[in-house]
């Protein structure tokens, strides 16, 4: 009988950014715990991906309790709290669709450059 075995975990928070090495992660009802809860809209409602913006790669996340950290060189870092309080707004992801909250100006500016 052949076995498998599970070398590394990671999760994205924000969807074609950068990923966190995980020694152990909870399995939520969506999958794994923090895993792409998070992507970059355009104001016309599309989603952004690596596949479009190669350079998404190079932006590092954080993520705690509070909210999202955004990391890329040479730039400055931005927060994204979770509690952003805005509005949902409806947002399609390939064949699903689903909503998502706008996280304000500094956060899409900070995404924008």
């Amino acid at each position: 009988m052949k076995t498998a075995s599970l070398e590394e975990i990671f999760v994205y928070p924000v969807k074609s950014c950068r990923g966190i090495a995980r020694e152990s992660t909870r399995l939520a009802a969506t999958g794994l715990a923090g895993d792409r809860h998070w992507m970059l809209v355009r104001p016309t409602g599309r989603f952004v991906t690596q596949r479009e913006l190669p350079r998404m790669a190079l932006i590092g996340t954080t993520l705690d309790e509070s909210g999202l950290t955004l990391v890329a060189p040479g730039r400055a870092a931005v927060r994204v709290p979770r509690d952003a309080g805005r509005v949902a707004l409806a947002v399609p992801a390939w064949k699903l669709s689903g909503s998502g909250i706008d996280c304000g100006d500094e956060a899409a500016a900070w995404c924008s450059e």
